[in-house]
């Protein structure tokens, strides 16, 4: 967990801490998810800082930045911009 890649240039440990809060939301789900037939698998209801390291560390590893995954991917320039915008409003 060590780099500044995501869109907009924030830091890999912001990008994790906000992924991390996701668990707030996902409690609510679990307790509802007990009543299911069959139950769901733990790890749909859980949030691991882990998960996203591996994301980004991979996204990193394949395609160099975040940025150019989604070039890859065929995200337009204009597109990313704006994206960034939206997420740092």
């Amino acid at each position: 967990m060590c780099g500044h890649g995501g869109l907009g240039n924030v830091a890999d440990i912001d990008i994790i801490a906000d992924y991390e809060v996701s668990n707030a939301y996902l409690y609510q789900m679990s307790q509802i998810a007990k009543n299911v037939p069959g139950g769901i698998p733990d790890f749909l209801l859980y949030i691991k800082s882990e998960y996203m390291d591996a994301v980004l560390s991979f996204l990193r590893e394949k395609y160099g930045t975040i940025e150019d995954y989604l070039l890859k991917k065929g995200i337009s320039k204009t597109e990313i911009e704006m994206l960034k915008k939206k997420l740092l409003e």
